[in-house]
């Protein structure tokens, strides 16, 4: 284990630091500190491109870094110490290599997540879509069919902002992934066809955080 890092509160404050879309102070202060301690996970502690190679196991990043780091400093940020990680294994493990275990990463991930063959998980979607016609009193698969688009039921919603914030797909700039989010929704809600994209993921993101507000 690494020694203690001082992370007061004049670095971070306490929680994420992707609340919101502006580069406040605080988010700045957490940026450069996931850039200092990557570089001394990837100096000091190289073994954390092991853990990610390793494809039987599947830690997290935020997993691996509690392997390194002491329990106060992943607890003060969670955010902090899994994306440290990310910069760390930027760093040790060249660009298309990292690219391949992410590819078998997330196919184990979906696999191990969720059953997209189960006659209950069809008849759950089934269901759900039944409900939202009633509710609706409108087709609205069919009417938004007709312009070439699919709605979004209630249970994919729920699944983007699980997946968003789980801190498992992480995109270049810190933020989740949601091309990587976009093909898990494709392969539970719609049979692996490409009808959520990377756009249309980060935009209801969007929509969903400005509704809960």
């Amino acid at each position: 284990m690494c020694a203690p890092i001082a992370w007061t509160r004049d670095l971070l404050p306490p929680g994420t630091f992707w609340s919101n879309d502006e580069f406040t102070r605080d988010r700045v202060a957490a940026i450069q500190l996931v850039r200092k301690i990557g570089r001394m996970l990837a100096a000091e502690h190289p073994e954390v491109a092991e853990l990610y190679r390793d494809t039987n196991e599947m830690l997290t990043c935020l997993d691996i870094a509690r392997r390194i780091l002491s329990d106060e400093e992943v607890a003060r940020s969670p955010d902090v110490a899994s994306k440290a990680v990310v910069y760390a294994l930027k760093l040790l493990i060249p660009e298309q290599e990292r690219a391949q275990i992410t590819h078998i990463r997330r196919g184990q991930h979906i696999r191990q997540r969720w059953d997209f063959t189960s006659e209950e998980f069809r008849a759950h979607c089934r269901a759900a879509a039944q409900k939202r016609h009633e509710k609706c009193g409108v087709d609205v698969p069919a009417m938004l069919g007709g312009r070439g688009r699919t709605a979004w039921i209630l249970e994919e919603k729920r699944a983007l902002m699980e997946l968003a914030a789980s801190g498992a797909y992480v995109g270049v700039c810190g933020g989740p992934d949601y091309g990587h989010i976009a093909v898990l929704l494709n392969e539970r809600f719609h049979q692996g066809h490409p009808v959520r994209y990377e756009n249309s993921c980060t935009s209801m993101a969007a929509y969903l955080k400005r509704k809960k507000r």
